[in-house]
């Protein structure tokens, strides 16, 4: 067995406190990792989702610019100077009602092709104030693992700090034990000399 001293078991009852510390902070500095890759990760999708915005926003743009370019060129068929071109709406009509008919029915269309380009303009809206919200959260993100990086870091040197801590207390119990153990061989060896010496003496 090791030899021990009053010392010894001091030494010993402090490397225990300083290896119960050293878990603690491994068990913080794990939970700190997990923290950080936790947001990374958040971060990382709320990025993939912008992309995915931003190429949702880029089909919006192109159908709202079909859209318009319809509106205006019926509108352009409908209107001529900005008034109802009677004749064409009345070429190939046989009554007052036929032309009616024809009139409102080009009201409608004109009426369709804008509410098209009202809905594709909402639309558009909705996933521009989406990519806004999701601009937002990864700014809100970023901050988060700024902030988790930091706590990881601090952590991550207080464990290394308390690693070489623990090592050095090591290193005192083993030198403490070295040197107990050679003031043992020596208190033996004295203890052996006198004893051949006495033996000695008793035989003269």
């Amino acid at each position: 067995a090791a030899p021990t001293t009053p010392q010894i078991q001091a030494k010993k009852a402090e490397v225990a406190a300083a290896t119960k510390a050293l878990a603690d902070l491994n068990d913080d500095f794990e939970m700190k990792v997990e923290a950080y890759n936790a947001v990374t990760e958040a971060l990382d999708a709320t990025r993939a989702d912008i992309e995915k915005t931003r190429a949702e926003l880029e089909r919006a743009t192109e159908r709202l610019g079909v859209a318009q370019d319809r509106l205006a060129e019926r509108a352009s068929a409908i209107y001529r100077g900005g008034e109802i071109d009677l004749l064409a709406v009345l070429v190939g009509t046989s009554s007052f009602d036929d032309f009616l008919t024809r009139l409102e029915l080009l009201n409608r269309i004109s009426t369709s092709d804008a509410s098209l380009v009202q809905e594709v303009s909402g639309y558009r809206g909705m996933v521009v104030a989406a990519e806004t919200a999701l601009e937002n959260r990864e700014g809100e993100q970023i901050v988060l693992r700024q902030e988790a990086e930091a706590k990881r870091t601090q952590v991550e040197i207080a464990l290394k700090k308390q690693q070489t801590y623990v090592a050095g207390l090591n290193t005192e119990v083993a030198k403490l034990i070295r040197e107990e153990d050679e003031r043992q061989r020596r208190i033996a060896e004295e203890l052996a000399r006198r004893a051949a010496a006495e033996a000695a003496a008793r035989k003269a």
